[in-house]
């Protein structure tokens, strides 16, 4: 249990399924995959697995941290467990859980969150999963004000929690 950010983690022993829990909205805001053997298989409940499985990603922090709407750039991102990354998403705190609610309609707050005026592309990461860069084209029509950056990966995303690591500022 997370009473900072008011979450509860659940986890199904032997699928190996972790599923994340707003304890405001009680609604599911996350689901990691099933911990494997590195080959993509679950091997039982023997739990041998468990000790060669990655973590979720972890932003510590943003290279430019800010930037203006109707901008291309590229932004430098340095934390931890990166390797995998599918996909950076820059949302809008205020959608985050506790704030917002899924109705169970399967969407996850996360992707709730999403501020569609950012595009990522050529997104790469170095061999230490420590570093990533992605080309970043903000439209024209995205608000002033702080985004939350979460890295998406096979793992999980990274912290829903806004913190100044991983707070990207639009700027006038």
């Amino acid at each position: 249990m997370d009473t900072k950010d008011n979450l509860l983690m659940v986890t199904h022993e032997i699928s190996g399924e972790i599923v994340v829990v707003s304890l405001s909205s009680r609604q599911v805001v996350g689901r990691f995959s099933e911990v494997t053997n590195g080959s993509g298989e679950h091997d039982g409940d023997d739990h041998d697995d468990h000790d060669h499985s990655a973590n979720a990603p972890v932003v510590s922090v943003l290279s430019p941290a800010a930037g203006k709407a109707n901008s291309t750039f590229t932004i430098t991102v340095t934390g931890t467990n990166l390797q995998g990354t599918t996909d950076l998403i820059f949302a809008v705190p205020s959608l985050f859980p506790g704030k917002s609610e899924d109705h169970g309609k399967g969407r996850g707050l996360v992707m709730l969150a999403k501020d569609a005026g950012f595009a990522l592309s050529n997104i790469k990461v170095n061999a230490a999963g420590t570093q990533l860069t992605a080309t970043v084209t903000v439209s024209k029509q995205v608000s002033v004000g702080p985004r939350a950056v979460l890295v998406s990966s096979g793992n999980g995303e990274s912290s829903f929690s806004q913190s100044a690591g991983n707070t990207f500022t639009v700027t006038p």
